[in-house]
């Protein structure tokens, strides 16, 4: 497993340095608000699992790999493991650029990086709909699959928060849902959403191992 991560990550130093100027962009656009962190440490993941995936595809490394004694099972385990793991070192880059920013004194007052449950389901519930996908057609079939998602969301989401800032929320459906949430206590919500996303991680890897298994190259 640790080989397997190790491999992801070395293929693809240069690409760190594209990490480091991405999340000194994000952390000058979103100085105000906690975004520039939240969307660094979601969009690291998008761009190293591609980046990932892409140099397989280009070297036929995963028709090495599975000719290998190593379980299907594994390496489906490893792609799950390293979404996290990108998501981890976006959000290392992110501090080290905002640490090096207030170090030499820059006029910005930069937000510090906290990561909310919400960012943890929104990780888990994004890639256990994208990677059962890309272990049944591949790379190359759901590069747009994800490209298209990964925007739907990006704009889906400001869309959604717009009209509710400005016609405010008047969803019957969802009221009840909202009190639910509304009286309990913070904690208890935050559990709730690591505890779903968590479900929602190991059924879409159960998927992925099935189908995985039974995909023929």
């Amino acid at each position: 497993m640790y080989s397997l991560l190790l491999k992801d990550i070395l293929v693809q130093k240069k690409q760190f340095l594209y990490g480091i100027l991405l999340a000194a962009v994000y952390s000058f656009a979103f100085s105000s608000n906690n975004l520039g962190g939240v969307l660094t440490v979601f969009v690291f993941p998008y761009i190293f699992v591609l980046t990932a995936a892409s140099y397989e595809e280009k070297n036929k490394a995963e028709m090495i790999l599975i000719s290998l004694p190593i379980k299907r099972s594994l390496l489906v385990m490893e792609r799950y493991i390293s979404v996290f793991l990108f998501a981890a070192l976006g959000a290392i880059e992110y501090i080290i650029v905002v640490g090096v920013a207030n170090l030499v004194e820059l006029p910005i007052k930069f937000s510090t990086l906290t990561i909310e449950p919400v960012l943890i389901f929104g990780l888990a519930a994004y890639y256990g709909i994208y990677l059962p996908l890309y272990f049944k057609f591949g790379y190359i079939k759901t590069r747009w699959v994800n490209f298209v998602m990964f925007f739907g969301l990006f704009f889906g989401v400001t869309s959604v928060i717009s009209a509710i800032n400005k016609y405010g929320i008047n969803f019957k459906i969802l009221n009840p849902l909202i009190t639910f949430f509304k009286n309990q206590s913070n904690i208890a919500v935050a559990s709730e959403l690591i505890i779903v996303a968590f479900l929602i991680y190991v059924l879409s890897y159960a998927i992925s191992v099935k189908i995985y298994n039974s995909r023929e190259f």
